[in-house]
């Protein structure tokens, strides 16, 4: 069942017409229809939708069963469901997963992003959620230059708002290369005229190195936050 037909079902669940909806909801019954025919994406209007149908933004975009009591997932009112005995921690806020393309301008990418606009999600837990800016994303770990501690098919939780330390991993951006890579990050002080130099560094010893000087150009980007590992591969 894709969102079309949830939507649908849910709203005639409730013996709403589409106007009644768009009543309840505050959204226009035009989009309401276009997303009931398929379309159109879901949107920022998500969370009024979800709220009016008495669902979280889970099930009803993705399709997702609520897991525990006093969940306040967008647009759902807390304490809706009975404890799931062994649930999974509640989702409370979800990111978007950005390419590596889009990471080394995370900023100028969320701040035109509205949900529904093609990105992946990743929920975070109120501890996370609660510690991060609101330009944090997920990151898709990819190859093996970090390996073993982080693995392709890993993500990683990225915060643009949190500063930058010795010894973190991070996400950087070389001004030569047109994706952001995700290294360790080790200070080197400062060259003669100021600027600061530092090493990007994999965690596996088959990788070389970077090292970004007046010579090869780099910022820093973000350090992680978290890291979500996958530990069943085919």
């Amino acid at each position: 069942m894709n969102l079309a037909d949830r939507l649908r079902a849910a709203r005639l669940r409730k013996g709403w017409s589409q106007a009644k909806l768009a009543e309840e909801s505050g959204v226009s019954q035009q989009l309401i229809s276009k997303l009931e025919r398929g379309e159109a994406q879901a949107t920022k209007e998500g969370p009024a939708l979800a709220g009016a149908l008495g669902m979280s933004l889970d099930e009803l975009v993705l399709g997702q069963p609520p897991r525990l009591a006093g969940e306040t997932r967008y647009g759902e009112p807390a304490g809706r469901y009975e404890p799931v005995p062994g649930a999974l921690p509640p989702s409370v806020r979800r990111i978007p997963v950005l390419s590596y393309v889009q990471a080394g301008m995370p900023r100028e990418v969320l701040d035109r992003y509205a949900g529904g606009e093609g990105f992946a999600t990743l929920g975070l837990t109120a501890e996370i959620a609660a510690a991060l800016g609101p330009h944090a994303f997920g990151l898709p770990v990819e190859g093996d230059s970090m390996a073993p501690d982080f693995k392709a098919g890993d993500y990683v939780v990225v915060d643009p708002d949190a500063p930058v330390e010795p010894g973190d991993i991070v996400v950087a951006k070389l001004d030569r290369e047109e994706a952001a890579t995700l290294k360790k990050y080790r200070s080197r002080g400062e060259d003669a005229a100021g600027h600061p130099v530092f090493e990007l560094v994999p965690l596996n010893d088959d990788y070389p190195t970077l090292t970004v000087d007046a010579t090869n150009p780099g910022r820093l980007v973000a350090p992680v936050i978290e890291h979500r590992r996958k530990l069943r591969r085919r």
